[in-house]
Parts: structure tokens; sequence; C-alpha cells
């Protein structure tokens, strides 16, 4: 279950991404981005 997590969070930040890629110019979306990603990252960190 952790490991399909895991993958899951993968994916999730991928698409997260290349979403904020592609409206790299609407500063909301960066702002969403990050707002969405901080927990992501502060999770992963928790794991290792």
């Amino acid at each position: 279950m952790n490991h399909s997590f895991k993958k899951i969070t993968v994916f999730c930040f991928i698409v997260s991404c290349v979403l904020c890629l592609l409206d790299l110019m609407n500063f909301k979306n960066v702002a969403t981005f990050l707002f969405f990603c901080l927990p992501v990252f502060v999770l992963i960190y928790k794991n290792k």
C-alpha cells in the first residue's frame, strides 16, 4: 500500500508539473501548484 501510494504521489506530482508548465504565465496556477506540492514534499520527507 505504501509503495502504491508513492507511485500515485509521483504521478500526481508529474501531472501537476506539466499543468504548471503549460500555464506558467498564470501566477494563480503557480501558487496553487506550490500550495498542493508542499504537503506532498513534507510527506515524502517524513516517509524517508
